[in-house]
């Protein structure tokens, strides 16, 4: 499966977990109102995603992941940077 594929299919989960479709989640990633999608977060959740990003080995794991590398490629694509 290639990185496009695995970021596709990670936006697709984490759309079903916020209750919202993948595209929607992507373009709120872009538009910098992703804080509004994670309102959709049950207290569990949120929780767990404080947990993981306040673990500096963990949130460097998940952010050299092949699909965190084409979020960052897809965004920097939107806002014109290279």
């Amino acid at each position: 499966m290639n990185s496009n594929n695995n970021f596709d299919e990670m936006l697709k989960r984490m759309g079903g977990s916020l209750n919202t479709n993948p595209q929607s989640l992507e373009n709120a990633a872009k538009n910098g109102t992703l804080g509004d999608i994670l309102k959709g977060f049950d207290k569990k959740k949120l929780d767990k995603l404080q947990k993981v990003l306040s673990n500096r080995e963990e949130t460097e794991r998940i952010l050299n992941s092949p699909q965190a590398r084409e979020l960052m490629k897809r965004l920097k694509k939107d806002k014109g940077a290279d």
